[in-house]
């Protein structure tokens, strides 16, 4: 096992969460939130609405290559 700690991004912009906090650290700040069938989706605390979290955590992000 590595000792790197796991980066969690923002679902709704994509910012990068401090990586220094535990997922209850998270939760407790509000950057965390269970989500209806009992996933855990990461957020940016206070910046995003409730309607945005849930946007994101539904519509899986699109990507495309360059080249397109």
């Amino acid at each position: 096992m590595t000792e790197e700690s796991i980066k969690r991004y923002c679902c709704v912009c994509g910012k990068k969460l401090p990586g220094n906090k535990t997922v209850y650290e998270l939760k407790e700040i509000g950057a965390a939130s269970n989500y209806g069938d009992g996933q855990l989706v990461f957020h940016c605390v206070q910046i995003h609405t409730k309607e945005q979290i849930a946007n994101g955590a539904n519509n899986p992000p699109k990507f495309r290559r360059a080249s397109e």
